[in-house]
């Protein structure tokens, strides 16, 4: 593995297919931390309808850590109920109390428990598990990262296991903390699916290490033959709410006056979009290409994730190409559809520093991965 002067200063990968190449990955070093944050019991959540209110917390972490250390680059992945951080250890403190209130966030604001997790980089190796780190081109200022390593899956089990004395677990009591949540946003309508269904797929490989860049790559092939390489959203897609009540979870998560904050937000977005749209302004045409270009769709920590739209035919026959590495124990695999798609958004300027994460609508990536747990639970 390629030794950096900083492990965030990686080789860039180009290409999404590239996310196989070991050679464009560094070691993350043993005194750095992996954060855990996820919502408990998100399936009941989201089977209650709640999954715009799940989203939206585990975005609300990201958006925290961000603030947390301003100015620091951090590493992260959006998994729909939650997030994977890499935090150096001058961080380690300010996340932690990022995460907390995060978490009081979730609590206070929408009735949901977010759990919290650390584990040491150097306690996943003494046990032989790896983690390396690569940075992937985006079209934005603050590029986009992807994980790779065996230590990623273990992490979350220790962080999940149910010990009463689980060291991995962040104390959730003492001070209160606080955090900063600006930049968080939602306010786009579900987008509905150009060809039928918008997709969540998760695909985690079970061969060896030494075969896994081969999986991948053959995974990520098939994907693009069967739907294409393209964005699963098209500008033209793009509508601001409309409707008032849409604005609320945005509202709950930025402000403690939340009628105010809602209905001031509601107003000058849609007067302000109107005036822009009569004006045909340029501006506004290339931030929602932006909002295209630098939607978060398909990321790997280890799994690879994705979000596509394609009709039920697409599916199936990705669903069957998938079915046959998995009957062979290479892989398991999650896949859900939706009518449509939710954005949730991370804005620290809409000029250059904007990403716009994506998952479906009606379950997307948590339905993906109860899925994928059922066949790891009788993987080989």
């Amino acid at each position: 593995m390629t030794k950096m002067k900083s492990v965030l200063d990686s080789p860039l990968i180009k290409n999404f297919s590239e996310v196989t190449k070991r050679e464009l990955f560094a070691e993350v070093p043993d005194e750095w931390f992996l954060f855990f944050s996820d919502v408990k019991n998100s399936t009941e959540a989201i089977r209650s309808g709640n999954y715009k209110s799940v989203n939206v917390v585990g975005a609300s972490s990201i958006m925290a850590t961000l603030n947390a250390v301003a100015g620091g680059e951090i590493a992260y992945v959006f998994g729909g109920d939650g997030a994977t951080f890499l935090i150096p250890p001058q961080h380690r403190a300010k996340v932690e109390r990022a995460l907390r209130a995060s978490h009081t966030l979730a609590q206070e604001k929408f009735n949901l428990q977010l759990r919290i997790g650390r584990v040491p980089v150097s306690d996943l190796k003494k046990q032989g598990f790896d983690l390396q780190l690569a940075r992937l081109q985006s079209t934005g200022r603050s590029p986009q990262y992807v994980f790779s390593g065996t230590a990623l899956l273990e992490a979350e089990r220790w962080v999940k296991s149910p010990a009463t004395d689980n060291s991995y677990l962040v104390n959730e009591e003492g001070d209160i903390a606080d955090a900063d949540f600006t930049g968080l946003e939602c306010r786009w309508q579900p987008i509905p699916s150009q060809n039928g269904e918008i997709v969540t797929i998760l695909v985690h490989s079970q061969v060896a290490s030494a075969g896994t860049p081969v999986l991948y790559s053959t995974v990520i092939d098939a994907v693009n033959r069967i739907y294409g390489e393209a964005a699963p959203i098209q500008v033209r897609q793009l509508k601001v709410a409309k409707q008032f009540r849409q604005y609320e979870a945005e509202a709950k998560v930025r402000s403690k006056a939340l009628w105010a904050y809602q209905f001031t937000t509601f107003l000058i977005t849609n007067v302000g979009v109107t005036v822009l749209e009569m004006l045909k302004s340029k501006f506004w045409s290339k931030y929602k290409q932006d909002v295209v270009s630098q939607t978060d769709h398909r990321k790997f920590d280890g799994t690879l994730r994705m979000v596509l739209d394609g009709n039920s035919s697409q599916r199936r026959e990705l669903e069957s190409f998938l079915e046959s590495f998995r009957i062979k124990g290479a892989l398991v695999y999650g896949i859900h559809a939706s009518p449509s798609a939710l954005m949730t958004c991370l804005v620290s300027n809409r000029q250059d520093d904007h990403l716009h994460f994506l998952d479906g609508s009606s379950g997307g990536y948590v339905e993906a991965a109860i899925q994928m747990k059922e066949q790891l639970k009788t993987a080989h």
